[in-house]
This record gives C-alpha cells, sequence and structure tokens, in this order.
C-alpha cells in the first residue's frame, strides 16, 4: 500500500453518554493501530441514545430507573462495565454522576471538528473522559468549554458553537436513525458494512482488512 491510495473511511456513531462506546473507541484505537499501513479517515458521528432529553439534563438515579427498571439488572450491567473498563485502564466512576445530561452541545463541538480526526478523536476522549472518570456535567456550557480547550478550541469559538442553530447536528443523527442505526457503537466501514456494539479489536481489524483499498 502506499500513502497515495483513497483511505478506508470509518464513520463511528455514539453518544457521548454511552460507555460502551468509551470501550468501542479503546477497541477501534487498538485495531488501528494495528493496521497503521491502512491510511484510514474516521470521523466520529452523532447519535443521541435520549433524544426527548431536556436541554438541562435530569436527576441521573431517577433517569436510570425509568430507563432499565429492574434495580438488580441495573446494578449487573454496571459491575459488568466496571470490570471491562478496568481492563482497558477506564475507571468509571459512575457512582458520582448525578445528573444524566443532553448531549447534543457536546455533539455540536465534536462536529465541528469533523475531518480533523486527531484534534475530533482528542475532544471526543475528554468528553468521555470528563463524564464517566470526572462525573462532570457535559451537559453545561461552562464545562463543555473547558473540556474544548484541550483540541484547541478557543472559549469564543466554543460559545459561538453551543449558542448556534443546533438542526444540523440532529439531522446527521436522525439520518443514522433512518439508515438502520438503533444502538451504540455502530461502526460503519466504506458506507458498506456496519458492526454494532463494542466490537473486540480483532472483529475491527478483520473488518478494516476487508474493506481497506487494495
Amino acid at each position: 500500500m502506499t500513502a497515495t491510495m483513497t483511505p478506508l473511511r470509518i464513520d463511528i456513531v455514539s453518544d457521548t453518554v454511552c460507555p460502551w462506546c468509551y470501550v468501542g473507541k479503546r477497541h477501534l484505537e487498538a485495531a488501528l493501530a494495528a493496521r497503521p499501513h491502512v491510511p484510514v479517515d474516521c470521523h466520529w458521528q452523532p447519535f443521541q441514545l435520549n433524544p426527548d432529553m431536556p436541554i438541562e439534563g435530569v436527576d441521573r438515579e431517577t433517569h436510570w430507573k425509568q430507563k432499565f427498571g429492574n434495580t438488580d439488572r441495573l446494578a449487573g450491567m454496571v459491575e459488568r462495565l466496571k470490570d471491562v473498563g478496568s481492563q482497558l485502564g477506564l475507571a468509571f466512576a459512575f457512582d458520582g454522576i448525578t445528573r444524566q445530561p443532553n448531549t447534543l452541545k457536546s455533539h455540536a463541538l465534536l462536529h465541528h471538528l469533523d475531518g480533523q480526526w486527531d484534534r475530533q478523536n482528542r475532544l471526543k476522549e475528554d468528553i468521555l473522559e470528563g463524564f464517566f472518570i470526572s462525573a462532570l456535567d457535559i451537559g453545561d456550557d461552562d464545562t463543555l468549554v473547558k473540556l474544548s480547550a484541550g483540541c484547541g478550541l478557543d472559549e469564543d469559538t466554543c460559545r459561538s458553537i453551543l449558542e448556534s442553530d443546533l438542526g444540523p447536528v440532529r439531522e446527521i443523527d436522525e439520518h443514522y436513525r433512518n439508515i438502520g442505526v438503533t444502538g451504540v457503537p455502530t461502526i460503519i466501514f466504506d458506507g458498506k458494512a456496519a458492526l454494532v456494539g463494542a466490537q473486540p479489536p480483532e472483529a475491527l481489524i478483520e473488518a478494516i482488512d476487508k474493506f481497506a483499498p487494495a
């Protein structure tokens, strides 16, 4: 393969409050590291797990009880995620999260960096870490401004994005729903095939090999 080849497009449809998306991010990064010779063009794409969430968010405990009902089931899911996360160096701080945020603004900031993978991926990491590890309210404008500093977004730019029309980001979210995405992460290779869920690196490597330019 040569550097002049058309890169393999990879669209990662995910939400910023999805713990399995954080796990999936680590798996994808491992897969990409295992195929450094394959040129790729990666894009984080928006998807809201809770599209009807009030813009100010809601109490986290109330949300979880309404969504999952059975507390035993919820406890089992949390413990499984903590175990999986610990194997990847992710210390999920679920007990510290008090607000379930609306994620549209976080997606707007990520969308602003679409086409700049290194910066977009850094922001995705900082938002996920802020929510799941530091238990920050990522629906709060001031919090998002602080989290955006690491990828080089200045405060004025951030606030302009956060105060802008979020319709275009909603349209992208709706596009993925319309083509059949119902759960995240969903990783789409070359617009031809998708892997759903936090697939292991081996499955992602297989897909990269299959769809990489010959």
